[in-house]
């Protein structure tokens, strides 16, 4: 078959490259690079490069089904299109579309480039023709483009877990974290990736990341299969778990950065007997502040793990294990006492929480307090000479009925044990109900003394970069305190970036995505919609906007916009920290906030909106038909420039 538009020898002979993985475009060889914005050409040339050719007659029902005798015509106008736009011959004549030899395409790239694409661009630039969707009335081209999007997927999924084979323990840390996360991306639901994100960041050291993993893997398989993780991933977390609590007794204290108001706080509380509660979410430094005020005072420090809410009473019955251990070590021990307390421990094991197949119910009055008063009597056995405090940290952790008695023991605390005070450090939860009511009852009794700990300042960052000796470009300081919020875990992280790299691209990494998405996954999925319909709205979003789009009322949008303050997802502007608006846009799939973004301009169009806002979230829902129509109003107003709301900038809540 004869080509119907002949082209220049020049132009055949012409090599370039085509990238149809993220946005598809088109490289020649003298550097130029074409966007391809054509959902059919670009789709034409996704099934030529996967399937090696396809016949003519099959493109043209395939792309105008409806078109008849007038379908073989659209595709030779389209063909000559694609040529004259490109200046190159893509594909061969004949009766088969053919790519033309001195044409390459990213898809046929080998697996090692695949996975290096992940760790340039993350897994949306390796979608299959990522921000481009076929017209309606395209279901069979439709069908065949979702099916090899699946088919990409798959080989990606493939790659990554070769790559992990291949990494073993040798593998880049960083590396490896980032592909966890893509892996994690690519299929919530398979365990994979969460157990090498695991190993990763147990390899750095950074093991309360490590469980905070474990819990968005628990989470992700209940809510969506109702499931519980593998014995392969709950063995990982159970290693972890004792490998953290090894390494407590042993940890140096963290560095303490603009503390000296709450260590005084918590000092001075202690001395007038009132039970301490610190409050705040994740990366705050509660842990760091408790080890430092117990390492201070030679307290005891107890930390509560994911793994104590497994079971009743195993949170009461771990803790004992550790006092007893304590009291043994002690060279003035009473053998008989400690007799008495290990037969107390086999009441609370495993075995005996299997045979009590309801144990909170089975907490009468008369049984609380005999609990109470063993668990006294093993505190009694590590008591030094002096009056002291038991700092307990993460108590949202702890399971009910060992909450129960702790509850009884420290509101009952002054009477029953006079030398002894506590300090608790929680992170506020919805499903933690239990220890809020504590609060609530010591705060009645005029007893609760509440510390929360304040975000750093750029101030205090400075004054401590300065005595370290380790000086940093203030502006960039500056904008590492902004976008953590002056969240100390994420902040120091930012601050080592700037000092290894000089400067904060590539942030946030795995760890500090995972520390800043423990906040949102402590929230209900209804309230981590509404956060993640902000994240898509920006700055236009607001409480009547939720309620438009999600379909409930504005006092529910204002009880889940209340359980996210609490969580430390928002504060009273937007977004508590903007790296976690950042993460929480990024973590919603590409398709779902494309229709995220079509939902929020058709609300602001209702409502009235800047032309600005309505062009920029209808370009974002692939509406450039409409974007279009805002851009040319906006371009009419005497000193215009197009508004971009969204993550980052700063979105008001109101």
């Amino acid at each position: 078959m004869r080509s119907e538009h002949p082209v220049s020898e020049d132009v055949i002979e012409r090599n370039a490259s085509i990238r149809l993985l993220g946005e598809a475009e088109c490289r020649t060889e003298d550097g130029t690079v074409t966007r391809i914005t054509d959902a059919r050409v670009a789709t034409l040339l996704a099934m030529v490069a996967l399937e090696g050719g396809i016949p003519r007659t099959r493109a043209a029902d395939l792309f105008w089904p409806q078109s008849g005798s007038t379908a073989r015509t659209n595709l030779r106008v389209l063909l000559h299109r694609i040529q004259k736009t490109f200046d190159l011959k893509l594909f061969t004549s004949g009766d088969v579309i053919e790519l033309s030899p001195h044409i390459t395409v990213d898809l046929h790239a080998p697996d090692s480039r695949w996975v290096q694409g992940c760790l340039e661009s993350g897994p949306l630039g390796l979608r299959l023709l990522s921000s481009l969707e076929l017209p309606e009335g395209l279901t069979e081209a439709g069908a065949w483009l979702a099916a090899a999007r699946g088919q990409v997927e798959q080989r990606l999924t493939r790659s990554l877990i070769a790559w992990f084979e291949r990494a073993g323990e040798a593998g880049d840390l960083s590396q490896a974290m980032a592909l966890a996360e893509v892996l994690i991306g690519l299929n919530p639901l398979s365990e994979v990736g969460y157990q090498e994100l695991m190993k990763a960041l147990v390899a750095k050291g950074d093991r309360s990341a490590a469980l905070a993993v474990f819990e968005r893997c628990r989470k992700e398989l209940h809510e969506q299969l109702g499931t519980h993780p593998s014995r392969t991933t709950v063995e990982l977390h159970r290693q972890i778990l004792r490998s953290r609590a090894e390494g407590q007794t042993d940890a140096a204290a963290a560095r303490l950065v603009q503390r000296e108001a709450e260590i005084e706080q918590i000092t001075s509380a202690i001395s007038r007997r009132r039970i301490v509660i610190v409050e705040g979410p994740s990366g705050m430094g509660k842990s760091a502040l408790l080890r430092h005020v117990a390492n201070e005072r030679g307290d005891i420090y107890w930390r509560i793990t994911e793994h104590d809410s497994a079971r009743p009473f195993a949170t009461f019955h771990r803790a004992a294990v550790h006092l007893i251990e304590r009291a043994r070590a002690r060279p003035d021990h009473n053998p008989d006492d400690l007799a008495v307390a290990e037969r107390f421990l086999e009441r609370l094991g495993p075995s005996a929480a299997r045979d009590s197949r309801d144990s909170r119910d089975n907490l009468t009055p008369g049984s609380t307090r005999s609990l109470v008063q063993s668990a006294i009597d093993i505190i009694q056995l590590t008591k030094p000479g002096r009056n002291f405090a038991i700092m307990v940290d993460d108590l949202h952790l702890c399971d009910d009925e060992s909450l129960e008695v702790l509850s009884t023991m420290i509101t009952d605390s002054g009477e029953l044990m006079p030398w002894c005070d506590f300090v608790l450090a929680y992170r506020p939860m919805r499903a933690r109900r239990r220890v809020r009511a504590l609060c609530e009852k010591l705060a009645a009794s005029g007893r609760l003394k509440l510390v929360q700990p304040a975000a750093l300042t750029a101030a205090s960052v400075h004054r401590m970069l300065a005595e370290d000796g380790m000086p940093l470009p203030a502006p960039l300081v500056d904008e590492a305190v902004r976008l953590s919020g002056g969240t100390p875990a994420i902040l120091m992280g930012l601050l080592q970036a700037c000092h290894d790299h000089g400067g904060l691209d590539g942030m946030p990494t795995p760890a500090m995505r995972s520390m800043l998405l423990q906040r949102l996954n402590s929230c209900s999925s209804t309230a981590e919609g509404v956060a993640r319909l902000a994240s898509v709205a920006g700055a236009s979003f607001s409480v009547r906007m939720a309620s438009d789009i999600t379909g409930l009322s504005s006092w529910r949008v204002a009880e889940k916009w209340n359980e996210l303050l609490l969580a430390g997802v928002f504060d009273a502007k937007g977004f508590a920290v903007p790296l976690l608006e950042t993460v929480v846009y990024e973590s919603v799939p590409e398709t779902v906030r494309q229709f995220m973004h079509g939902e929020v301009a058709a609300v602001l169009e209702r409502h009235g909106a800047t032309a600005g806002e309505l062009a920029h979230h209808w370009r974002m829902a692939s509406d450039m038909t409409r974007a279009a129509a805002y851009e040319r109003k906006l371009a009419g107003q005497p000193g215009s420039v197009p508004e971009t709301p969204g993550p980052g900038d700063g979105s008001t809540l109101g």
